[in-house]
């Protein structure tokens, strides 16, 4: 990507971190390793699914642990970088980049140094705030046409691997993923407006009368509503 520049790249494409047979996984859509051993890991994310920020820092924590068990100590874990690329604006400031580190509260000057960089990209952003290189980019993830040399090339890419059968199959996989997002993120919406309605003493009765919402989930709202009382 432009602007954002990370040299002596080693590509794993999707890759996949399994840490254990009773821990939950990570796959990553893109992972790259720099030759001083410094991990990228380059995301997509089509849909806000309302627990992006949390599902950056499991990346960070899985990258890590990845290391450690292969046998590093704490002061050898390298830097790593996590960018997301979204379709939309996370944090509603109209920024094309937005770049986090951690930092004292006290003195924002001061950096913890603990080598994590998340970067969000918003492929919606108006702001004057980047290269014109990087917001052409931006602009052709967001399905614009655009007139840049960077992203001819990227486009030719990307119609040679449309062609290839391996990568159509990896197509279906992500477009399935970003459905099953689609509707995990829409079912969390449903239970929200439930919840919000309980509390505001709406019986379940009425709730599936007048928003046509199913009477079991709306006892699953209810009852999970109980049981954290």
């Amino acid at each position: 990507m432009p602007e954002i520049k990370f040299t002596d790249l080693k590509i794993d494409g999707q890759k996949t971190i399994e840490i254990g047979p009773d821990l939950h996984g990570v796959r990553f859509d893109v992972f790259a390793t720099m030759e001083e051993g410094r991990i990228v890991d380059i995301e997509l994310q089509v849909l806000n699914t309302g627990n992006l920020p949390k599902r950056i820092r499991y990346y960070v924590s899985m990258a890590d642990m990845q290391m450690l068990e292969k046998g590093v100590v704490y002061d050898e874990l390298v830097e790593s970088y996590v960018v997301m690329i979204c379709l939309f604006d996370l944090y509603g400031e109209s920024r094309h980049m937005y770049t986090f580190t951690n930092r004292c509260k006290e003195n924002p000057e001061l950096e913890m140094g603990d080598g994590t960089t998340r970067i969000v990209l918003n492929a919606t952003g108006t702001k004057d705030d980047i290269s014109p290189k990087l917001k052409a980019f931006l602009s052709y993830v967001a399905g614009n046409a655009v007139e840049d040399e960077y992203v001819k090339k990227l486009d030719e890419a990307v119609q040679r691997a449309r062609k290839n059968k391996k990568w159509r199959r990896e197509y279906m996989v992500i477009n399935m993923r970003d459905l099953e997002q689609q509707a995990m993120g829409a079912k969390r919406r449903d239970r929200e407006k439930i919840a919000e309605m309980l509390q505001d003493g709406k019986t379940p009765e009425e709730i599936a009368s007048f928003c046509k919402y199913p009477m079991k989930l709306i006892k699953e709202v209810q009852n999970s509503m109980m049981s954290v009382k």
